[in-house]
């Protein structure tokens, strides 16, 4: 084989890889667990950032028997309410989600509410195997929006407000 039949086969590959790479890096078997957690954090966020923008209320949803999240909309089309589903997750390895009661879903599906305002629920998704093996934490916040990704498992610190008045 010559160089340039090398350097023509060495161009063929590097032009399939730069095809089907970012396509395979989406799979959950391809993803790190650090992937995982960063791209839930964005997608939380981009919901929050979308209920902002469009004046809308978005419904972020935990599917735990499936393993995977969607954010939708609903939207009025002649007449009749539709669902506009606006992110689709590829899989997650979800362990558990704490919402601002502070109680941990574990099973069904379990709906944040992105407000308009900015405002969404204070929430810790938990991503690991089950509820004992605790990969990375994520925290979001309720007013900023501000998504932190977390080593292991850390238990949210609900946001306490400097004006409540604490009784004596």
């Amino acid at each position: 084989m010559s160089l340039a039949e090398q350097v023509i086969v060495l161009a063929i590959l590097g032009a399939l890889m730069a095809i089907f790479f970012p396509i395979l890096s989406e799979f959950r078997f391809l993803q790190s667990s650090e992937d995982q957690a960063t791209t839930l954090a964005r997608h939380m966020s981009a919901a929050r950032n979308t209920a902002s923008k469009s004046n809308r209320l978005v419904y972020f949803e935990f599917d735990f028997e499936e393993d995977e999240y969607h954010a939708y909309t609903f939207q009025r089309d002649t007449g009749e309410l539709k669902k506009k589903v606006l992110i689709e997750s590829t899989g997650l390895r979800l362990a558990a989600v704490a919402s601002a009661s502070g109680k941990r879903n574990t099973e069904g599906k379990l709906t944040l509410r992105m407000q308009p305002s900015g405002v969404s629920e204070e929430t810790a998704a938990y991503l690991g195997s089950d509820e004992t093996e605790v990969y990375a934490t994520l925290l979001f916040s309720r007013y900023t929006g501000r998504a932190t990704v977390k080593t292991g498992e850390v238990e949210p610190e609900l946001e306490k407000p400097q004006w409540k008045h604490e009784p004596e």
